[in-house]
């Protein structure tokens, strides 16, 4: 059995009746071999990944019985594996403030609500130190990618991945024919002349890179509920909310969710690799090899790199 087991605030809820709100889904799923439970309310786009002792203790929640009740059969069932008071508290303050319990009894607002602020504020102070990064939400699109299902379902084949391949292939050949000419002319990439390009560059691919997300979500009968701008060093830049696919039971549908992404960045900078190899000086020559070279390098450094929390990990 767990150290400090018991909590001195347990009695302000101990005896309340609650179990989850019957729009709520639990998804069991692993993730790096390790099992974990999704918890999804559909109606507010929300989800929490918890543990499966938080699962088990969720498992007999119910509005016939208390709280203590609950803790105590889980007890009986695994001792050596039950959560604790604290991981109870904690895990009822947050599904309470995010609106998925349902009281039998009238719940302790007051206590739970308070231990909620707690986590809220040290997670405020948190992205206070995170300034250069926030998002703006703007419109949701999934009607527009219902609508566009028939040619989402036809991309995303076999066929569509041979396609992706000889693009890729010509692209490759492109860029190692004209390797110096890269060479010469990414030295001028910062330049100020060059920065307002590089900047529309890779909007049109972040662009790309987020439907490319959300195609692959809605191919698999997830959904897509927002879409907006993230300021990232306060540079704003697309972006798409693709966070249902935390959900989705076959881990090869959530690694091809993630996976997307770095497909259309490669494959867009596949065609600017040949646009730009087979063009002349010139504004399209030079938006091509921008496109090209964020397309290509960026995407393997960041995107593909399991190392870092981008599309890869």
């Amino acid at each position: 059995m767990k150290d400090n087991v018991f909590s001195d605030s347990w009695y302000r809820i101990s005896k309340l009746k609650v179990s989850l709100l019957h729009s709520v889904a639990i998804q069991k799923q692993y993730y790096r071999d390790n099992l974990w439970y999704v918890v999804e309310e559909p109606y507010t786009n929300k989800y929490f990944k918890i543990t499966p002792q938080a699962y088990k203790f969720l498992s007999h929640l119910g509005v016939d019985k208390t709280v203590e009740e609950a803790w105590e059969e889980v007890l009986e069932d695994d001792i050596e594996d039950a959560p604790t008071q604290n991981d109870i508290i904690d895990l009822l303050s947050s599904l309470h403030s995010n609106n998925l319990l349902y009281f039998e009894t009238n719940p302790n607002n007051e206590f739970i609500l308070e231990r909620n602020n707690e986590k809220k504020l040290q997670e405020t102070k948190n992205k206070l130190f995170s300034f250069l990064y926030f998002k703006i939400a703007l419109y949701n699109p999934n009607k527009l990618l219902d609508k566009s299902l028939w040619p989402i379902k036809n991309i995303f084949t076999p066929f569509g991945f041979l396609v992706w391949l000889v693009v890729l292939y010509f692209g490759v050949e492109s860029s190692v024919e004209n390797y110096s000419h890269i060479y010469d002319q990414a030295q001028g990439m910062l330049a100020p002349s060059n920065l307002f390009l590089l900047y529309i560059s890779l909007s049109m691919l972040k662009l790309l890179h987020e439907i490319s997300h959300s195609m692959m979500i809605k191919k698999y009968g997830g959904s897509v509920n927002t879409i907006g701008i993230m300021f990232l060093i306060l540079t704003p830049l697309p972006y798409m909310d693709a966070t249902h696919s935390w959900f989705f039971a076959n881990k090869y549908h959530r690694m091809l969710v993630g996976f997307a992404g770095i497909m259309s960045d490669l494959f867009f900078a596949a065609i600017a690799a040949i646009i730009w190899a087979n063009s002349g000086d010139g504004l399209v020559h030079s938006i091509s090899f921008n496109i090209m070279l964020i397309g290509s390098i960026s995407s393997l450094l960041f995107n593909g790199n399991p190392l870092l929390k981008f599309d890869a990990y």
